[in-house]
């Protein structure tokens, strides 16, 4: 099969080159000079073969540039620098970023790179049957200007309370010293690269202790969004 694609790629510079002038001249130095057939015959066969190995450079040429266009793509999206870094800092009300929901709660997240885009936080899981999720956010500005708060509850729970995420850690470390889960950000830059942070939180003593956040890139492939 790789055979098949480097006879066709070669083909294609080939051919055309066959057909170039250079052998309308050649034909008329063998008039020109009244050289033998036999002469001729070798001469042709000579530009033959150096249009073969032209159009062999050719499309290696033609392959070169493509694999030198994939890796700058490549470079381009794994470039660790000019990306956002978001991290959640802490849990609490809403503090009048949500003023239709008065009892809203959630998580307060900060960008220490670029401005972030399309925030969303992938339903995580509590305890068995107990889920987490939020409410994406359209935007955030990086380079630690601008905190953005995400609401979060608890999924299918009353309206009373959804929004008592402590209490949930409480019910689920019961028994235990600590409870400790892992949660993971969606999100894109402005160049429609998307990234995924993963951090882990521990609820202690009833207070929540989030750790460091753990970057990865995925690349132009939107991600499946949270629920």
């Amino acid at each position: 099969m790789h055979l098949y694609l480097f006879c066709r790629a070669v083909l294609r510079h080939w051919w055309p080159l066959m057909s170039c002038a250079i052998f309308t001249v050649l034909g008329a130095y063998v008039l020109y000079a009244d050289k033998s057939n036999k002469w001729a015959l070798w001469a042709t066969a000579a530009m033959a073969i150096f249009c073969l190995l032209v159009g062999c450079y050719l499309a290696w040429a033609d392959e070169h540039k493509k694999v030198d266009e994939r890796e700058a793509e490549i470079q381009r999206i794994s470039k660790p620098d000019n990306c956002p870094r978001l991290l959640v800092i802490g849990w609490s009300e809403q503090h009048g970023q949500c003023p239709n929901v008065p009892d809203a709660r959630g998580f307060w997240i900060q960008s220490e790179g670029e401005s972030a885009y399309e925030i969303t936080l992938e339903e995580f899981e509590i305890q068995p049957t107990v889920m987490a999720v939020g409410k994406m956010i359209p935007q955030l500005i990086g380079h630690q200007i601008g905190q953005a708060f995400m609401p979060v509850w608890i999924k299918n729970d009353s309206v009373l309370t959804k929004w008592f995420l402590d209490s949930a850690f409480l019910r689920a470390s019961e028994n235990k010293p600590s409870l400790s889960v892992s949660f993971c950000l969606l999100y894109r830059d402005h160049k429609n690269l998307w990234y995924r942070t993963t951090q882990g939180v521990t609820f202690t003593n009833g207070v929540f202790e989030f750790g460091p956040p753990n970057l990865e890139k995925l690349g132009l492939a939107k991600p499946h969004e949270a629920t």
